[in-house]
Formats: C-alpha cells, sequence, structure tokens
C-alpha cells in the first residue's frame, strides 16, 4: 500500500524515496545523539506534491525546485516528527525516571520504515 502512495501516473517515484531516504537517515543519526530524549506516541509526516501539473521555475527559490523532466517541478517531500504532547528529556520534569541512551524504540522505528522505503525504491527495477 505504501508503494501505491508513491505511484503517481503509474509511475513509481524513486527519487521522491530517495530524498526521503536521506532525511530519514539524517533524522536517524540526530536521534542516536540524543542522550535521554524519549519520543512516546510521536509519528512522522511524510509530505510531498503528487499533482502532475507543471509548475513554474520561477515559483520557487533555486534550492526548493527539482527537475523531474521536461517540464515537471516540484516540491521536494519533507519528513516531520510530529506529535509531541508525549514527548520527554532530561529535565522536562522533576520525575524519578531517567532515561539512559537514544529511544531505542523510535530508532527501530526509523530503521524499519529506511527497510520498506528501500524494498520499494527497489522494485520493478
Amino acid at each position: 500500500m505504501l508503494q501505491l502512495f508513491f505511484t503517481i501516473g503509474g509511475e513509481l517515484q524513486r527519487n521522491v524515496i530517495s530524498s526521503l531516504l536521506q532525511q530519514v537517515r539524517l533524522m536517524q543519526r540526530i536521534v542516536l545523539d540524543l542522550e535521554g530524549f524519549r519520543f512516546y506516541s510521536s509519528s512522522l509526516l511524510i509530505v510531498f506534491e503528487g499533482d502532475l501539473a507543471e509548475i513554474s521555475e520561477d515559483e520557487y527559490e533555486d534550492d526548493q525546485v527539482e527537475d523531474h523532466g521536461p517540464s515537471f517541478y516540484q516540491k521536494p517531500p519533507v519528513v516531520k516528527i510530529i506529535d509531541f504532547a508525549n514527548c520527554t528529556y532530561p529535565g522536562f520534569t522533576k520525575e524519578d525516571i531517567i532515561h539512559e541512551g537514544p529511544d531505542s524504540g523510535f530508532l527501530f522505528g526509523l530503521e524499519n520504515l529506511i527497510e520498506i522505503l528501500n524494498i520499494i525504491r527497489q522494485s520493478e527495477e
């Protein structure tokens, strides 16, 4: 089903998946350095423009435009962490619970997403 999400006009958007993979890997490296942070009940939001309508190059700054063919331009895809209501970090409250190391559950989820995106990107090649 996720593969269908990344398919536009019958074409798998490998460029979108590659960009998302780079962003998730960067997120993974950052979370690895966050000692004691916990992202309970947080989610990842993945956004990309799926409209095949032509968008003028002048409409976006050069670093925000990706060329996807002779007349197709779109904003780059984005991955964001959302739903921070239950997140915590050292010093957030005076609780007795001290979390050591990075959030292994969140990192597990990122690793699974990387694996799934790689499988989708390599399919039908």
